[in-house]
């Protein structure tokens, strides 16, 4: 099953913020954050109830390289994560 994301998309300057909402419904998955390099992403948690989840940014979740991608291991079905991604 692939995560529920809903992104806003802005442009600061030369750089693009994406602002993703995700729900997880499986362990782990990997995200399209819609940017075609993440350079940095912030990381908010709504409704989280593990803490050995693990974020990679421009990987797949099982630590594949995947330019714009982030990979989320260790989440529990239901856990809502906000997720502000900078890039280009």
């Amino acid at each position: 099953m692939a995560f529920t994301v809903a992104i806003t998309k802005t442009v600061f300057g030369n750089k693009r913020a994406h602002m993703l909402v995700v729900t997880a419904d499986s362990a782990e998955d990997t995200i399209d954050t819609g940017l075609k390099n993440v350079e940095g992403f912030y990381i908010g948690a709504q409704d989280a109830a593990t803490a050995s989840v693990a974020f990679h940014k421009n990987k797949g979740s099982t630590s594949t390289a995947l330019v714009g991608k982030i990979g989320i291991s260790g989440v529990v079905s239901g856990e809502i994560y906000h997720l502000l991604c900078i890039g280009t």
